[in-house]
């Protein structure tokens, strides 16, 4: 503790310090005797100030308000030899005490006081800065969070985040803030959320967790698992919500009743184009990519399709996705190598009897974004099937920066469900990986193949490659290196952090 002795008038700074220095404190002393000397020591934020009492008090009242502009937190110790006063308040907010110190038992009492409301005052003050950052970092979480948080007080949104908004179908800050929480909240679970938000918000219980439902405005009904935390917003006592959809395997209101679904027992037909080849002519070829960590990472194949024509001519995935023009065609074969995946699976599973399950990535077209319908029902079929432990769903890197809005609104949902993504066709120049990887379960990621391709040619493994290993070491998202044409290259790779290995080559060793 710091006490600084204004050497003017006539103060008893040995007195003062003999008695400082027997209550047992730790105190650090600094003397000034002129306003320069007195500045520079108040820039250290003393916690006691002692001064010799003058006839006026015209030096007390300088004084209160030289600490109230240089140092606002110290206490203003007024010296007299036999008057005492009780402690007092400035306007400025300086506290002043006055002691005398013709008693020495009393001055001592007195002195202890004093050094532990100081000491105390220190405490609180700290402990307020903390909790001002504390409360600024919380804010800043929430609003840059992807899951859904609101700040409510008496029944009513203080604030809500982008990702609570959108759950909610809320407009705007300004919308949500006129909105009253029972109003989103169906009247059977009232009785249960009200009061619970009460009580956190006054009682400031430990953060509390229970599933409630809610009703997003003009949508249907949502089962929510919430968590209320005693939380301050801008200074305001409140509750902290969290709200997390709940992904349950049936159909949300007015979603189509014939959407292709793969765990139909029934075969619906497929057609690739218009007066091409049924599915009879359709197959799905699970290739496996070569697993560089054996011990850390299961085996990994990659669905891919094969049709032929009634001519006879093959066509690879890539021409058979040019002759599905019509969406809705695309949203069949996705289905139907769902299905096909789920009826090969225990094969799989025994081909490869290791502790570790083998994954299949399936890539999706982009009716995954385009229709939130079919998206949520596929989410809430996949999130309840034992096929999800074993499948990454593929989405384009492309596709995500194409439909960044409905990314950004859907990311919640998509989290929620469980189930793992990779992130196809990166590049080094994917500025916005770093946030993908926040908004979804990544597990894999796949460099372009064109990137994989060109190492033949360079002959050498690229310097961006290592750097995007180590911004991803941090996530343990492994990659992939697609597109290889020799040998040469896949022994470049095999010593490096690279996960799996896959292209041309690989196809042609396998066949």
């Amino acid at each position: 503790m710091i006490c600084l002795l204004i050497a003017v008038g006539e103060l008893p700074t040995d007195l003062l310090e003999q008695v400082l220095v027997n209550t047992g404190i730790s105190v650090e002393f600094v003397v000034a005797n002129n306003r320069e000397a007195l500045i520079k020591a108040l820039a250290r934020a003393p916690q006691l100030v002692f001064y010799a009492a003058d006839q006026h008090q015209s030096r007390g009242k300088l004084l209160a308000n030289t600490l109230a502009h240089y140092s606002s937190d110290s206490c203003l110790i007024r010296v007299t030899p036999n008057k005492w006063h009780k402690p007092m308040r400035t306007r400025q907010g300086i506290d002043v005490f006055t002691i005398a110190t013709a008693a020495q038992t009393t001055l001592h009492h007195q002195m202890e006081f004093i050094l532990h409301y100081a000491q105390l005052k220190q405490n609180f003050r700290q402990a307020k800065h903390l909790l001002s950052l504390a409360e600024l970092r919380s804010q800043w979480l929430v609003e840059n969070a992807q899951e859904a948080f609101a700040y409510i007080a008496n029944n009513q949104h203080l604030y809500a985040n982008a990702a609570y908004l959108t759950l909610m179908n809320i407009a705007s800050s300004e919308e949500a803030q006129a909105t009253h929480l029972s109003s989103l909240i169906p009247v059977a679970d009232q009785k249960l959320v009200i009061p619970l938000s009460t009580q956190v918000e006054r009682l400031a219980l430990p953060s509390h967790r229970t599933i409630a439902s809610f009703r997003p405005i003009g949508k249907a009904v949502l089962r929510c698992e919430i968590r209320l935390t005693p939380a301050v917003y801008r200074g305001q006592r409140c509750a902290q919500l969290q709200v997390t959809p709940i992904i349950q395997p049936q159909l949300l209101e007015n979603e189509p009743e014939n959407s292709a679904n793969p765990w139909q027992k029934q075969n619906q037909a497929l057609a690739i184009a218009q007066n091409e080849p049924q599915k009879s002519l359709l197959r799905l070829q699970l290739h496996e990519t070569l697993n560089l960590h054996t011990a850390t990472l299961p085996a990994l194949y990659i669905a891919n399709n094969l049709a032929t024509t009634r001519q006879g001519q093959a066509l690879q995935r890539n021409e058979l996705l040019s002759l599905l023009a019509d969406p809705r065609k695309r949203i069949e074969l996705d289905h139907w190598n769902l299905q096909q995946i789920i009826q090969r699976l225990p094969t799989l599973n025994q081909k490869n009897p290791l502790a570790t399950s083998p994954q299949i990535l399936l890539e999706l077209g982009t009716w995954f974004w385009k229709s939130a319908k079919l998206r949520t029902q596929l989410i809430s079929q996949l999130s309840s099937s034992p096929l999800a432990t074993q499948l990454i769903l593929a989405l384009r890197y492309a596709d995500l920066v194409e439909y960044a809005d409905t990314v950004k609104m859907a990311a919640p949902l998509i989290k929620a469900s469980g189930l793992r993504f990779a992130l196809m066709e990166v590049t080094f120049e994917s500025i916005q990986l770093a946030t993908y990887l926040k908004l979804f379960r990544v597990a894999l990621i796949q460099l372009a193949p064109a990137i994989g391709a060109t190492m033949a040619v360079e002959r050498a493994v690229p310097n961006a490659l290592n750097h995007l290993l180590l911004a991803l070491k941090p996530h343990s998202i492994p990659l992939m290196v697609d597109g290889l044409v020799d040998i040469a290259s896949m022994n470049r790779l095999s010593s490096s952090e690279v996960g799996y290995l896959y292209g041309p080559i690989l196809e042609r060793l396998s066949s």
